[in-house]
């Protein structure tokens, strides 16, 4: 029996390179004309099988947009701030002091739990929150709860995250908008412990990590991430886009699609990053083409 499982085991080490190998070319043919990168992992172990992209969007630090709303969310629930029933009406204008902020919708989202808050990356409803008492420090805190405090895959050439300090404006913090930086690394061990049910990779070996918060929250946080199907046998995946806003005088925003297909037994996991562009119309198609090729192959 022993051997038997040695050599299922061998086939699908073998099976996996392979496919690494095979899968470059597939991420360098998408990024054609792009200035970003693509991580693809696989899952449960949260093995990298490819990297691709320009050194600048691999190595650097970058604003994570609507990314950053999955910390806010589990911080506001465990604060006692929120709850997954809790409803406000967006109609887009969030007006605190002598400030509006707007939403990402013309028009608002109308009413939203926080479910739909995060399938529909609603700035209101997390404006909300930090007017309920989401602070920065509450947000920074929790951020480390998903190893924003430690460099990613422990190499010391890596950044750290930039996290914010009290002075930062709390209704750009919510919705991950400078100062608040991350690398694609550390977004990768976000979508890697979601996919994992709360257990974050541990790239420098030891004990096993999770994520310190009630498995039903995580849980409801996956469920609330499911983007729909990628291919002809409804394969469903899941995941969160980020369209933060370019720290320069550009006006231009970048791209982000963090997730991992199967939805209920992953396999992969991938984290799409492009420098300029929307999450939603340009990097998460990018991602569910991966996501599709590799799980075809399987």
């Amino acid at each position: 029996m022993a051997r038997i499982i040695s050599i299922i085991l061998f086939l699908a080490l073998s099976l996996q390179f392979a496919a690494a190998d095979e899968l470059e070319p597939l991420l360098d043919s998408l990024l054609e004309g792009k200035q970003g990168c693509i991580i693809v992992a696989s899952l449960p172990d949260c093995h990298i099988l490819a990297e691709v992209g320009d050194s600048q969007s691999l190595y650097g630090l970058h604003p994570p947009g609507s990314v950053f709303k999955l910390v806010a969310a589990m911080a506001a629930l465990n604060e006692d701030i929120a709850t997954w029933k809790l409803e406000h009406i967006c109609d887009n204008s969030f007006e605190w002091s002598d400030t509006v902020y707007a939403c990402c919708l013309g028009g608002g989202h109308g009413r939203l739990d926080l479910t739909g808050a995060i399938k529909n990356s609603c700035n209101y409803y997390f404006y909300c929150l930090v007017a309920k008492g989401l602070t920065v420090d509450i947000l920074a805190e929790h951020a480390l709860n998903w190893h924003f405090g430690e460099r990613p895959l422990h190499e010391n050439d890596l950044p750290l995250c930039q996290l914010p300090d009290a002075s930062a404006d709390p209704f750009d913090v919510v919705i991950g908008q400078p100062p608040v930086a991350i690398t694609v690394y550390h977004a990768l061990a976000m979508a890697c412990g979601l996919a994992n049910h709360g257990e974050m990779p541990n790239w420098s070996g030891g004990d096993a990590r999770f994520l310190p918060y009630n498995s039903t929250d995580i849980e409801h946080l996956r469920d609330a991430l499911r983007r729909g199907t990628i291919d002809k046998n409804n394969i469903e995946y899941a995941g969160k886009t980020g369209t933060p806003s370019v720290p320069d005088a550009t006006g231009s925003t970048h791209a982000w699609f963090i997730g991992w297909a199967p939805f209920n037994r992953p396999e992969y996991a991938a984290v799409v990053f492009l420098q300029r562009g929307y999450g939603s119309r340009d990097a998460e198609p990018i991602a569910k083409e991966v996501l599709r090729a590799l799980l075809e192959d399987n």
